[in-house]
């Protein structure tokens, strides 16, 4: 018994060994990049796939169980096996330090989307970053408590194409930020949910400079007021998704008068609203949604589209909808 299952095994080995180099290439594919390391270190011909540049382009160490234990040799490792590396999901990678960050930053020249999320990178790290993955499209931060300002400086001046910039959960940030941010004129979505101490200061400052915003979160953004409604009216005609949930100094009457600023407008999330809507208002044109804690004014164009993240949105460098 025991040789006939040896026998098996050897059969199946030479069979998968013996795979068309195309094949086995979508094969290993549908591995993760730590499986897809351990791969290459069955075989010659194993090894070569697994080096298929096709394989490397992106790099998701992130959101799963085995976060936590990923370590600054376990990046510096996988990225050596990169080939024009271009998306890296380090999610929840809060073992990640220094030496890690630097081996990034050194294979991130082609790095277009990045996600740093719930790590504890800190300003001087973001700064090593921003110098070795100047094409970055797509940054995300959340929840990382080590960013203070002087880091996302140096991301704005060497990252010039950054569209996405996600800061959400970050409440040591002050309105001294928005001296970084005005730095990106290409800024289309910036996320700055549960930042608690920014002001209208720093949101008037964004508005100034930021001429192609197309979405703004500042849900839970306590101080802020009225005063932010009316200049992102004035400063950004090109938003199509603004959340001021939670944000209780924000009126009605103040989001009603920028309405007509913002023609391409899809969806406002508010903390309340107005108790009639008259199709005679501005407000004619929205439909009214109660939705996850707040209000959802929504284009009548859109009515009936889900309002939780699309399957086929282009996620994760473009949220449309944020829960």
């Amino acid at each position: 018994m025991a040789t006939q299952e040896h026998s098996c095994r050897q059969h199946a080995t030479a069979a998968a060994m013996a795979l068309p180099t195309e094949v086995l290439i979508h094969t290993l594919s549908f591995l993760n990049v730590v499986q897809l390391a351990r791969a290459g270190a069955v075989c010659t011909a194993w090894y070569a796939a697994s080096r298929s540049p096709s394989l490397w382009h992106e790099v998701a160490l992130g959101r799963s169980s085995h976060s936590l234990r990923v370590t600054n040799d376990t990046v510096a490792h996988l990225l050596s096996l990169s080939v024009r590396l271009e998306k890296v999901d380090m999610e929840c990678c809060r073992s990640v330090s220094g030496p890690g960050f630097a081996a990034l930053a050194a294979a991130g020249t082609h790095l277009t989307r990045l996600n740093l999320n719930r790590t504890r990178v800190n300003d001087e790290q973001l700064a090593t970053l921003a110098g070795g993955c100047p094409r970055l499209v797509s940054l995300e931060l959340s929840n990382c408590s080590g960013i203070k300002g002087p880091g996302l400086d140096a991301v704005m001046r060497s990252c010039t194409e950054l569209a996405y910039l996600d800061l959400g959960h970050n409440p040591q940030l002050r309105d001294d930020i928005s001296n970084s941010l005005v730095l990106g004129s290409a800024l289309q979505h910036v996320h700055l949910r549960a930042c608690h101490h920014l002001t209208d200061v720093c949101v008037r400052t964004l508005a100034n400079a930021c001429k192609t915003l197309r979405y703004i979160n500042l849900r839970e953004c306590s101080r802020i007021s009225d005063e932010s409604i009316a200049a992102l009216a004035r400063g950004c005609p090109l938003l199509r998704r603004v959340d001021v949930r939670q944000c209780e100094r924000v009126t009605p009457l103040a989001v009603e008068r920028a309405l007509p600023s913002w023609p391409e407008l899809i969806y406002i999330k508010l903390h309340s609203v107005p108790s009639s809507m008259n199709s005679d208002t501005p407000w004619g044109r929205f439909t009214v949604v109660e939705h996850n804690g707040g209000w959802v004014l929504c284009a009548s164009v859109i009515v009936g589209v889900s309002l939780s993240n699309s399957p086929s949105s282009p996620r994760p460098e473009w949220r449309e909808f944020d829960s």
